[in-house]
């Protein structure tokens, strides 16, 4: 009977530890509820706030872009001063009244787009199909604000993104003009066409490689700089860290130096420079 008694006990705790291990098993296999509907959540949010970061950059775009059109209004608006300016005073230097079939030693400036391109040495074709691009893409400009206005889906990260691409008619054409003659197109529209460094931060790439406030970014890695955004848009391309050779102009004189591609540590504006 002992004997019986003792092979019972260890038959019932062999029982016991595999009942237990069974559930241990079980419990492993099974998914968490809590652990999955987490996971879940986090995914969701997540991609939320990825989708948040991408319109938060589109107006950030959108507002550079706006501050861009703002600045060369305003430069358009000094010119115009400092011409009534010039012209204010000839007027009282001058003794005597010009007779209206003397020749006046001032031509004046073009008036239309097409006598400032043309002035620009653009050629006349071109000058046409300049124009012809510009019409279409006014028209394109209205008719996506209709649309936007009448689906009531103006002023959303969509129709500024879908604005940003018709910011600029001529870029489309730039590959075909070529880089000298966009640049001539760029001064003759009043648009601005230079990068102008306007304070240089401490220890940064720009620093280490002698770029002073006022130098005027001409080129980089070898690529024309016309607006911020072409230098910002090279600064991220290729490998991070290789030397790149800037182009810049300082008191009217041309000066080189290389920069690790990269930030190069700078705030920067824009102007408006008639092409050499």
């Amino acid at each position: 009977m002992p004997a019986i008694k003792t092979t019972a006990i260890v038959a019932l705790s062999l029982l016991s530890l595999w009942l237990t291990w069974s559930q241990f098993q079980d419990s492993d296999t099974k998914p968490q509820p809590a652990l999955a509907s987490a996971q879940t959540q986090y995914t969701k949010v997540d991609a939320a706030t990825l989708n948040r970061l991408d319109s938060l950059e589109t107006e950030l775009f959108t507002t550079q872009s706006s501050l861009q059109q703002l600045e060369q209004r305003l430069l358009q608006l000094e010119q115009n001063k400092e011409k009534l300016s010039a012209q204010n005073s000839e007027t009282k230097k001058t003794s005597t009244p010009v007779s209206p079939t003397h020749d006046s030693a001032t031509v004046p400036d073009p008036e239309t787009l097409q006598d400032r391109l043309l002035a620009n040495g653009i050629p006349y074709d071109t000058v046409q199909r300049i124009q012809q691009q510009i019409g279409q893409n006014r028209l394109a400009q209205l008719q996506l604000r209709d649309q936007a206005t009448r689906e009531n889906w103006i002023n959303t990260p969509e129709y500024y993104e879908k604005v940003q691409e018709l910011s600029n008619p001529a870029q489309s054409l730039r590959e075909e003009l070529g880089d000298s003659m966009y640049d001539r197109y760029l001064y003759a529209s009043g648009r601005p066409n230079r990068v102008i460094v306007s304070e240089v931060y401490a220890g940064s790439a720009a620093a280490i490689a002698g770029i002073k406030s006022r130098d005027v970014i001409l080129s980089y890695a070898l690529d024309p700089v016309f607006s911020m955004s072409d230098l910002q848009q090279a600064t991220v391309e290729g490998q991070a860290g290789e030397l790149v050779l800037l182009e810049i102009l300082r008191d009217d004189a041309p000066f080189s130096t290389s920069v690790p591609r990269g930030p190069l540590g700078i705030s920067m504006t824009i102007s408006r420079i008639q092409p050499q």
